[in-house]
């Protein structure tokens, strides 16, 4: 009897383990609502090759472009969208998140022409999870995304440790009667959360997908434009220093629009190789060294807040 009761304990030790195991896995992807399909390159417009390595180097919709001559008009969509993310939820202590919907179309209106805008709605869903094993941000439960730096708490609160990060977001623009959207996303192949460690000061990322689908070009073309770059790292290595504009080493599988490649890394202040087809001509060279792909400056973190900014620039320039 008592060899029978051990077991039964052993038995529910163990799937009470299994299951924390199971709701931490899922904590790391809550809110989850994009996957790979979403960015899948059957509905992507067909580019000549000097468009598609122009799309490569774009940087608008990553990095933050504001400068002091930033209208009072792109500011205040700007705090509008942050203002209204949600609030940072900790429900599992070792993932921090931000997930939700955010309406902004009232705030847009009054940053340009009010009731006769032609701007008919902006809004945001977003899921965004930072998860250090064994970290506890419950002291950042409720505080707005805006009050943290999210660089600064992973480093705090990951250290040297392995740190998982997942994030989904998707802007609606309604302009006229058209309806514009962005799709970006951070994850895996099988939409799980993507993983980082840092070691000597440098940061390795290695399967993690930078992916970003896009018709906001078709506000400029009589025709449906659809735009997508798909990243896939393989060791790539971060000095971490925010001086030099690439990576210090690592390759990234790329697919843009109907090309499909890579781009190679091979020193910090040298601007990366790409070699892209689209299976009838191929192309390759180095990306300009006056831009920087995906923040490539920045430490491998979650952009929500650089997104916010560029899609406030964007709008800024279509009114």
């Amino acid at each position: 009897m008592h060899l029978q009761i051990c077991g039964i304990l052993l038995s529910a030790a163990f799937f009470i383990s299994s299951c924390n195991k199971d709701e931490d896995k899922a904590a790391e992807t809550t809110g989850a609502f994009l996957s790979l399909a979403d960015f899948s390159a059957t509905n992507a417009t067909k580019l000549s090759s000097d468009a598609a390595i122009d799309l490569l180097s774009e940087t608008s919709w990553v990095r933050d472009e504001k400068s002091e001559d930033d209208s009072n008009n792109e500011n205040a969509i700007t705090k509008c969208i942050a203002d209204n993310i949600p609030k940072i939820s900790t429900a599992n202590k070792s993932t921090l998140s931000v997930v939700g919907t955010v309406d902004a179309t009232a705030c847009l209106k009054a940053a340009t022409d009010g009731e006769s805008s032609s701007f008919t709605k902006l809004s945001m869903q977003v899921a965004v999870n930072l998860t250090c094993d064994g970290a506890d941000f419950s002291a950042f439960n409720g505080k707005s995304f805006s009050e943290i730096d999210i660089d600064s708490v992973g480093d705090e609160k990951c250290g040297t440790n392995v740190r998982k990060m997942f994030s989904n977001v998707k802007f609606e623009l309604g302009i006229g009667e058209k309806t514009l959207f962005v799709r970006e996303a951070v994850f895996t192949k099988d939409g799980g959360a993507c993983q980082s460690s840092k070691q000597d000061g440098k940061e390795m990322l290695n399967e993690c997908i930078f992916a970003q689908y896009s018709n906001f070009a078709s506000i400029f073309s009589e025709t449906e434009v659809n735009e997508l770059v798909v990243l896939s790292a393989n060791n790539i290595v971060d000095a971490g220093d925010t001086n030099t504009p690439w990576y210090e080493s690592g390759k990234f599988d790329v697919t843009v629009n109907n090309f499909t490649g890579s781009l190679t890394h091979k020193g910090a202040t040298t601007a990366p190789e790409y070699s892209l087809t689209d299976g009838a001509e191929t192309k390759s060279g180095n990306l300009s060294t006056e831009t920087a792909l995906y923040g490539l400056s920045q430490p491998i973190e979650l952009s929500l807040s650089s997104l916010i900014n560029s899609v406030s620039n964007r709008l800024s320039r279509l009114h």
